[in-house]
Formats: structure tokens, C-alpha cells, sequence
């Protein structure tokens, strides 16, 4: 079971040069290690799970893409040439999203959980001392 799914990913980005058999194996790693950062399944219904899943394969995805060559930085031939300059930082946002999306999971989950205090003994508040 994965985090999210091949069109929540393309739903974001939509390389030609990756497939959907490529996209769904980046899935089922990115939400394995998901998994393993948050302590929490790669099968979970969480929203805060599954939106780090979409951001951190999409981020996967897009750094696939630019390796293959099709999202590269910058391309030149003869007299033609394209820079995809904000691709990096798009990259970048993905991951960041991910991350406060797994931070929330965490904090969430955390929060639930409570340690009980109390003091004893002399010097307690109210206790009478000699």
C-alpha cells in the first residue's frame, strides 16, 4: 500500500520522459521512507501522511525527470536555448513540504501523549515544615 497514488503525482508534475510504472515504484519507496522517518505506515490514512507522501514523490519524480534530461537546468543548441531555472527550487519546495507535512504527523501524534507529575515528599506545595 502506498501514501498516495500515480495522479495525485501528476496531478503536479507530468514528465513525459517518466512512466507510470516508474512513478509507482518512486511512490512505493518515497512512502516506505516516509514511513520509516515518521514512525507511521506506508498504508496510513493520515492527511498529514499522505500530503508528505504526494510532495516528497513529486520531488522524486521531478529529480528523476531532470536526471533523464528532459527537466534539465539548462539546454543549448545552436542558436536555441531554454533554462529551466526554477525547476531546483521547485524541487526544493517539494521536499520542504514534505517535511512540515511529517513534522505536523509527528506533533500530532505526540501531543496525545501525556506523562503524569506530581511531587512528594517535604517542600510540596501547602506541606507545613518543621
Amino acid at each position: 500500500m502506498a501514501l498516495c497514488s500515480v495522479a495525485d503525482v501528476r496531478a503536479f508534475a507530468s514528465p513525459a520522459s517518466v512512466s507510470d510504472a516508474d512513478i509507482t515504484a518512486i511512490i512505493a519507496l518515497v512512502s516506505d521512507e516516509i514511513a520509516a522517518k515518521s514512525g507511521g505506515s506506508a498504508s496510513s490514512t493520515d492527511t498529514n501522511l499522505k500530503f508528505a507522501g504526494i510532495h516528497a514523490s513529486v520531488a522524486a519524480v521531478l529529480k528523476k525527470a531532470r536526471s533523464n534530461g528532459e527537466l534539465a537546468s539548462s539546454v543549448s543548441s545552436g542558436n536555441y536555448s531554454q533554462s529551466n531555472t526554477g525547476l531546483i527550487s521547485e524541487i526544493k519546495e517539494h521536499e520542504d513540504a514534505a517535511d512540515v507535512y511529517i513534522r505536523k504527523y509527528l506533533y500530532v501524534s505526540m501531543s496525545s501523549f501525556a506523562i503524569p507529575y506530581g511531587r512528594v515528599g517535604r517542600g510540596t506545595v501547602n506541606a507545613e515544615l518543621e
